[in-house]
């Protein structure tokens, strides 16, 4: 997918939630929002999250958005 901002090609991964790392854009999933942990991560939130979810989404990292799909 393309960025609807500036055009480049946008790296597809995850938007995974935890209580401890809040809201980080990974590659891929990781049990209990572990993802935080790597150093390809993004985070997009603060932690206060409960549980764990996660949902399909790609990044800009240039212009910092995401385009997330919570379709499936």
């Amino acid at each position: 997918m393309n960025c609807p901002k500036c055009g480049s090609e946008m790296e597809e991964g995850y938007l995974q939630a935890s209580y401890k790392s809040g809201i980080t854009w990974v590659k891929k999933l990781w049990p209990l929002g572990a993802g935080y942990f790597k150093l390809d991560s993004v985070y997009v939130s603060n932690d206060g999250n409960i549980g764990v979810e996660s949902v399909k989404a790609c990044i800009c990292k240039q212009c910092k958005i995401f385009v997330g799909d919570y379709n499936e």
